[in-house]
C-alpha cells in the first residue's frame, strides 16, 4: 500500500534522493528476512511531509541506533558500513534529514524528512 500525498514537492535531485531512498530499502529488506517492507509517505505530528521505510528485522541495540549513519559502522558481515552513511550524506546536500528510531513491533524505521 502507498499513502500518497498530492501537494508534496520536494526540490532536490531525483537521482540523489531515489539512490538514498532505493538504499534505505535495500537495507529493510536484507533485515526484514522475508517479511514486508514498509514505505509510508505522510505528514507528521507537526504537519511537515516525510517518508518512512520500516522494516521488520530484530531491530537494534540503543548504542547501534545511535551509530546508524556513521561511516564504516555495520552489523552485517562482509559490509563496509558505507550505505546508510552515503544516503544521509546524498540527503544531507538537498536539505534533507535522515533519522531512525525503533519500530513499535521491533525493528528500523528510518525517516525521511525536510530540515528546518
Amino acid at each position: 500500500r502507498i499513502d500518497v500525498l498530492e501537494d508534496v514537492i520536494v526540490h532536490a535531485d531525483g537521482e540523489d534522493v531515489a539512490e538514498a531512498i532505493a538504499a534505505l530499502i535495500e537495507n529493510a529488506r536484507d533485515v526484514s528476512e522475508g517479511t514486508a517492507v514498509e514505505l509510508w509517505l505522510g505528514r507528521d505530528g507537526d504537519g511537515d511531509w516525510c517518508l518512512r521505510v520500516i522494516d521488520h528485522g530484530l531491530g537494534c541495540t540503543a548504542e547501534d541506533f545511535a551509530r546508524l549513519g556513521e561511516p564504516f559502522f555495520t552489523r552485517k558481515a562482509g559490509h563496509l558500513g558505507l550505505g546508510l552513511f552515503l544516503g544521509r550524506s546524498l540527503l544531507d546536500r538537498h536539505g534533507l534529514q535522515l533519522e531512525f528510531e525503533p519500530g513499535l513491533a521491533g525493528g528500523t524505521v528510518a525517516t525521511i524528512r525536510e530540515r528546518r
